[in-house]
């Protein structure tokens, strides 16, 4: 007769088990383990991949480089500011990232912005927009500057800015967001967005300082993108 061997007292199991049996399942269950792992990474490469924005970034550090596309902040403020009158007119100088000043002009109650090493001295600095503009809050000397950055050799290299000027004329008030390029010692409008009529108006700005910005020849006019309302350009 045989003898009934009852459940709690019946082996695990993989006690049970051929040596080699335990072996293979347990390869199996590491290479689970290594091939989860792998996925994650691989999965972790192609997200920062995405990041990664071609021809902005890629002219803005030199061909073949892969660098990543972010936002630096700066605050250009006046007090702080090296001042000069000629004139009627205040041109200001001041700091924005490393080898990279801003120049403000303000004269016929318009400002116009200057980028780079002689911010002064670049396309930027004599384009303006056409309704009366500042880049200043009603009563304040302050304003931020976006930066549109590629990452080489640990450093900040940048290849745009965006500004928000605050427009007035005949239709009203307004906010024009101007894209500039920063790149290859040269600065100048890129594209005019109505801040007022665009929806995300400042992710359409971060996307056109991306794709368009680097290439930019400065001898051609900025386009104006978006919506269209009383602070178009």
């Amino acid at each position: 007769m045989r003898t009934q061997i009852p459940t709690r007292d019946r082996p695990a199991h993989n006690h049970l088990m051929h040596p080699t049996a335990r072996h293979l399942v347990a390869s199996r269950t590491v290479a689970a383990s290594l091939t989860a792992v792998l996925l994650s990474a691989a999965w972790a490469i192609i997200s920062v991949h995405d990041t990664v924005q071609g021809e902005g970034a890629n002219e803005a550090s030199g061909q073949g480089v892969t660098v990543f596309q972010r936002s630096a902040y700066t605050t250009v403020d006046l007090k702080d500011c090296k001042k000069t009158k000629i004139g009627t007119s205040n041109q200001y100088v001041c700091k924005g990232l490393p080898g990279h000043g801003v120049s403000v002009i303000e004269t016929g109650q318009r400002a116009y912005i200057g980028f780079g090493a002689s911010p002064l001295k670049t396309r930027a600095a004599e384009q303006t927009l056409s309704p009366f503009n500042t880049p200043f809050k009603t009563n304040t000397a302050r304003f931020p500057v976006e930066w549109r950055i590629a990452i080489r050799d640990a450093k900040p290299v940048p290849y745009a800015a965006i500004v928000k000027y605050y427009t007035r004329g005949d239709g009203g008030s307004g906010q024009v967001l101007v894209v500039f390029k920063v790149a290859g010692g040269m600065a100048c409008h890129v594209a005019h967005i109505d801040a007022v009529a665009t929806i995300d108006a400042i992710v359409l700005a971060r996307q056109i300082a991306d794709e368009r910005a680097a290439g930019f020849d400065c001898k051609t006019a900025p386009a104006v993108y978006g919506g269209r309302g009383q602070s178009s350009p």
